[in-house]
């Protein structure tokens, strides 16, 4: 009888769910809010009132584009050059299809200085990511490094064309006024952090994981109510993400608005010839290397 009750008792306690370690899902190194920071172009302070796994991963939202700057042709100057702004390439990544050339419009909004004012405010205010302390330390620091800086010489009034060959043959057209795709394509996105903005995000990163470590000290409702909200809200933002078609960056929005040919090509060559048949001008594939010169 008591080798029964005995084993009753260790059946109970090897079935019951602990959830000491329920804290360490807030370390899982998603990149949800990294990729929500890289399609808003930015982070706002109602950020922090959301706890969600990869917080402490939210200053790597440069690195979203593995390293990419792809080739750029302006096909109405013909001249060649590199997407500089991390951001923006991680974009076009997302919405490139391979063999495909998608459309995507650039555009920005040309409201009076009021408006724009009451819109920053706002924008500073909303948009959805992250976690508390931590998180408002964090924000702080990209705030901070989130910045125009420079977008090259002004052509107002300039309409510009553009082809983005990303890897893994996906083909890109921008369109829009010059300077709104300057304001998305050159310059840089995040500047580098100071010394003491390198401590606040420091200083952060140690908050994620003292959280981590002192959940264990709630209840097991606690834990329970601190799992599913964290499941829920890393669930509910990359919803959120994916509905999500349209970036914003530096007040320009970008914006897929069809492609040419919804079947796609069959060779490079063939886009090539299409884009060059529509614009006219073959500079820019030669300079590209995308086609030769035609001798005399």
């Amino acid at each position: 009888m008591s080798s029964t009750v005995l084993w009753i008792k260790d059946f109970r306690v090897f079935s019951t769910p602990y959830l000491d370690a329920a804290g360490l899902v807030a370390l899982a190194d998603l990149k949800t809010i990294a990729i929500r920071t890289a399609l808003t172009g930015t982070s706002t302070y109602l950020d922090m009132f959301v706890i969600c796994p990869g917080i402490h991963l939210q200053q790597n939202a440069p690195e979203l584009n593995g390293g990419e700057l792809p080739q750029v042709a302006s096909m109405g100057s013909g001249f060649v050059f590199r997407i500089e702004n991390p951001g923006t390439v991680a974009y076009l990544q997302r919405v490139g299809r391979t063999g495909h050339l998608i459309n995507v419009q650039v555009s920005v909004r040309g409201d009076e200085e009021a408006e724009s004012m009451w819109r920053w405010i706002w924008s500073a205010w909303w948009t959805s990511t992250s976690s508390f302390v931590s998180s408002a330390c964090y924000l702080t620091a990209i705030l901070l490094t989130i910045f125009t800086g420079w977008k090259g010489y002004k052509e107002p009034g300039v309409q510009g064309d553009m082809l983005v060959l990303l890897s893994q043959d996906r083909w890109i057209r921008m369109k829009g006024l010059n300077d709104d795709l300057k304001l998305v394509t050159s310059g840089q996105w995040l500047r580098d952090m100071v010394f003491w903005e390198q401590s606040i995000a420091s200083a952060s990163t140690l908050l994620v994981y003292l959280d981590a470590a002192l959940a264990s000290n709630a209840t097991q409702l606690g834990k329970t109510v601190l799992l599913c909200l964290l499941f829920a809200s890393v669930g509910l933002l990359a919803v959120s993400n994916e509905c999500l078609m349209a970036m914003e960056m530096f007040g320009a929005t970008l914006k897929v608005v069809g492609e040419d040919k919804p079947d796609g090509f069959e060779r490079r060559m063939e886009m090539v010839e299409y884009l060059v048949d529509k614009t006219k001008k073959h500079e820019w594939a030669i300079r590209a290397g995308l086609m030769h010169a035609k001798s005399d």
